[in-house]
């Protein structure tokens, strides 16, 4: 089954590339469960998801992310215009939560 991409996943995965050098590793669209997230790492454990414009966050997508922060993982969500205006905001904040202890 082919999975669809954002545009603004597009240009966030490749930003997510410069952090391999730095020995993290996301993959995208994992399919876990009914919805699969944008970017998973699993060490450090990290999900990224980015929500479309017109979406936003819902009760389902609050939901789906509870269960990977009761599996462990970080939890970050950035809308489609916030990567699309600029990434590299975006990518500071999960260079700074890959970063934590």
């Amino acid at each position: 089954m082919s999975v669809r991409w954002l545009e603004a996943e597009r240009r966030l995965w490749r930003c997510l590339q410069e952090l391999r050098g730095k020995g993290v590793q996301f993959r995208p669209k994992v399919a876990l469960g009914a919805r699969s997230p944008s970017f998973i790492s699993v060490e450090p454990k990290l999900v990224v998801e980015v929500d479309p414009a017109a979406g936003g966050q819902t009760a389902e997508s609050l939901t789906h992310a509870r269960k990977w922060v009761g599996r462990g993982f970080d939890v970050l969500r950035v809308s489609e215009d916030e990567v699309m205006s600029d990434p590299a905001p975006v990518l500071k904040r999960i260079q700074r939560l890959v970063a934590q202890p």
